[in-house]
């Protein structure tokens, strides 16, 4: 476990986040240049994790980890909005801050999952293909958590 832990807290993602983290946190600020090149260097990575994605599917896993691949779609785009919409509920959430919390909820896994599992060792490619297949199955869920969350709002349904 501390090995994993240690793993973790060495990966550049880890570190980025807990170091933009406390610069909001103390109200620090990069200098211009530093700042420009960076989100230069984000946007390239961006790309780069998007062709590591693609150039990790195959068929063959696709098919041979379907069962896997499904239940993470209906996890996270079908049961974490909803563990969502229930707790915005219980907790008394009004609609605008419960509507950001579901849709939030509702996204597909990000890239960078991607990213940090295979530089843990992990099994990329099974994670390659559940956020293609997430992504691709958002398509359809996200126009309609968007819409239950706009029609209460718009005052149309109660």
């Amino acid at each position: 476990m501390q090995k994993v832990l240690l793993q973790v807290f060495k990966n550049p993602l880890i570190i980025a986040t807990l170091l933009g983290l406390l610069f909001n946190v103390f109200g620090l600020r990069l200098p211009v240049f530093l700042t420009a090149s960076l989100k230069s260097l984000g946007n390239a990575s961006l790309a780069a994790g998007l062709l590591c994605i693609g150039a990790s599917l195959t068929l063959r896993d696709l098919k041979a980890k379907f069962a896997l691949i499904s239940a993470c779609i209906v996890q996270r785009l079908l049961i974490v909005p909803l563990i969502a919409w229930t707790a915005a509920l219980v907790f008394g959430l009004d609609k605008l801050s419960l509507g950001v919390l579901v849709l939030f909820a509702a996204l597909p896994t990000a890239q960078s999952c991607y990213v940090m599992t295979a530089s843990m060792g992990g099994d990329a490619p099974a994670v390659a293909n559940v956020t293609t297949m997430q992504t691709l199955s958002a398509m359809l869920t996200l126009p309609i958590w968007t819409a239950y969350v706009l029609l209460p709002a718009s005052g149309l349904i109660q």
